[in-house]
């Protein structure tokens, strides 16, 4: 959540109209980052294995570019998402942009249901309702509340785009990380193989995008970087190892409960920091998010369940992906 934070701040037009990085650059750099780290990490384990198997070293190559076509769409659907999110942070005050953030809480069960057959109980299903009415009530609680954080320049923002581009943002990431879940479970290469193909595919994307959209083409890449950009630059690569590993031993669903608490914590700061007084749909839409969110987790996850009626010799239904 500090990641989407940053991001806003990054993205938001300040008073004094300084020269503004190019979002998918950072992509650039992150992804190719996790490449690097990947692909050494992956050398290493390959050779240690094969210095015991004799397998020729010069299968390497093979060896970690094997399936690498079904990280295909995860990766543009990531790429995607993270325009849409610097659109969302441009456009969006802080409050509801951190809250659109979390269309993906919602989405994510809804496409584990369609793509994995995962089983939610009808006590989930009620969850998810209470949280996308508690998104809407802080939506119209926020569209009346004056702007929280620093002094911007509203000129050219556009509150409606803002929103449509967060709830994109929310549809790729969703989709993206059951797709993915899918891959890492029922791969036979390594976590970092595995990693390293999808930010080999995210890369490409992007560097395809910043070419496309911008006028000065590779060369404009780093205008407007400072400390945070490249701290946002490294949080984004670490990022992307955590949530990757924690899909793998949980599940896209759990590991988006886990980013709701992130999300509370990031929310409080600038409710605390507000000299203004906030409304009652402001709180009811907060509260309805977070009970939606704790009821779910005092359910059985979705895995769990499925697991249930596999033993009891019901027939399970087959993942799509």
């Amino acid at each position: 959540m500090i990641n989407h934070q940053l991001q806003h701040k990054l993205q938001t037009r300040s008073i004094n109209d300084a020269v503004q990085y190019e979002p998918l650059s950072a992509v650039v750099l992150s992804e190719g980052l996790k490449i690097a780290i990947s692909v050494a990490s992956a050398a290493y384990s390959f050779f240690q294995n094969t210095a015991s198997n004799s397998t020729p070293p010069s299968s390497f190559l093979s060896h970690i570019c094997n399936g690498h076509d079904s990280s295909a769409v995860p990766a543009f659907l990531y790429t995607l998402s993270a325009t849409s999110q610097s659109l969302g942070a441009y456009n969006l005050d802080i409050l509801p942009y951190l809250m659109l953030s979390q269309v993906k809480l919602i989405l994510t069960p809804v496409f584990s249901r369609v793509l994995l057959k995962q089983t939610l109980q009808p006590q989930q299903w009620l969850c998810l309702v209470i949280m996308a009415i508690g998104m809407v009530l802080f939506q119209l609680g926020s569209a009346a509340h004056p702007s929280i954080g620093p002094r911007v320049d509203d000129a050219g923002k556009d509150m409606l785009f803002g929103i449509v581009a967060m709830v994109v943002a929310g549809l790729c990431s969703a989709f993206a990380g059951v797709y993915m879940e899918a891959v890492l479970k029922n791969s036979e290469h390594s976590f970092m193989v595995r990693n390293a193909q999808l930010a080999a595919y995210t890369c490409l994307c992007a560097l395809g995008g910043l070419m496309w959209q911008s006028d000065l083409g590779l060369r404009g890449c780093f205008r407007g970087y400072t400390i945070l950009v490249w701290a946002l630059v490294l949080l984004q690569a670490m990022g992307g190892f955590l949530v990757s590993w924690a899909v793998r031993i949980a599940s896209t669903i759990a590991k988006s409960y886990a980013q709701s608490l992130g999300f509370l914590a990031a929310l409080t700061i600038p409710l605390v920091l507000s000299r203004h007084k906030l409304n009652t749909e402001l709180y009811c839409g907060i509260a309805l998010v977070l009970g939606g969110v704790f009821g779910s987790l005092w359910k059985n996850e979705a895995s769990n369940v499925s697991a249930e009626q596999g033993r009891d010799g019901k027939p399970r239904e087959e993942s799509l992906v």
